[in-house]
């Protein structure tokens, strides 16, 4: 199983409940995670995306920790990368242009 969205967007897409679930589950905040344990935050966000797949909560955790780094890290699609950055495709280099 993997998710066919980018990690980015699935940590812009968690809401207050995930957020509170990733807490409860791997001790630290998702943003934490982020600057300190970035392999822990894949966990965390797959862990989310199990969880919106229909798995419990602790079946979640079980496999989301059971990946290996590298699963871990080919869990989500990778960011794109802009082929042109004067004319930018994806949001997060269109965010970078002067409107």
């Amino acid at each position: 199983m993997s998710a066919q969205v980018t990690a980015s967007e699935m940590l812009e897409s968690l809401t207050g409940f995930e957020e509170v679930a990733i807490g409860q589950h791997f001790g630290a905040e998702a943003l934490e995670l982020a600057e300190k344990k970035p392999t822990m935050l894949a966990r965390a966000l797959a862990f989310v995306h199990m969880t919106r797949e229909g798995a419990d909560a602790k079946t979640a955790k079980k496999r989301a920790m059971e990946l290996t780094i590298k699963q871990s890290s080919d869990y989500f699609k990778a960011d794109e990368d802009e082929p042109f950055p004067e004319e930018p495709v994806t949001d997060q280099g269109k965010e970078g242009t002067a409107a």
